[in-house]
């Protein structure tokens, strides 16, 4: 630009110095912009810094968390799977112990429904017998009856 207007324009020329005036101030308004914006960027580059800092340490602080977490759930999981694994065990005993206890159980039960049978089965035979000697006994009671009506009626006659 000074090469530009230094031919065109003679030293001296106010148009010149207005124009190298302009050139100075926009030379020097621009070096407090690139100031300002390279104070910016920098601020925003701290900022961002600070940004990137804060989210690693948030990253971290996940990441630790998920780890501790995982590692939680490794141990609830492997608790679960062997309390589930001696639950079974438990139920596989308790099945068999009542698989015997029924098994002694129906046996208890077969001998005291045989016993019952013979208790009524021998009670029905008693019963018998005790009819058989009540008909008997009525039966000779008839024939004495019958003697003795023969007997009076003899007597009579």
């Amino acid at each position: 630009l000074h090469i530009i207007m230094a031919g065109n324009c003679p030293d001296g020329d106010p148009t010149y110095e207005d124009l190298r005036e302009q050139v100075a101030q926009l030379t020097g308004e621009k070096a407090g912009l690139v100031t300002q914006l390279q104070s910016q960027l920098a601020e925003q580059a701290t900022s961002m810094d600070s940004f990137k800092a804060e989210m690693a340490r948030k990253f971290e602080k996940l990441r630790a968390e998920l780890a501790k977490e995982r590692e939680e759930h490794s141990k609830t999981k492997s608790g679960l799977e062997k309390h589930l694994v001696d639950v079974r065990a438990e139920l596989a005993t308790q099945r068999e112990e009542n698989g015997k206890a029924n098994a002694v159980m129906e046996k208890q039960l077969a001998n005291e429904r045989d016993a019952r049978i013979k208790a009524l089965t021998d009670l029905q035979q008693q019963l018998a017998g005790e009819r058989q000697d009540r008909i008997k006994a009525n039966a000779d009671l008839q024939q004495q009856l019958v003697k003795q009506h023969e007997e009076s009626a003899a007597l009579r006659a």
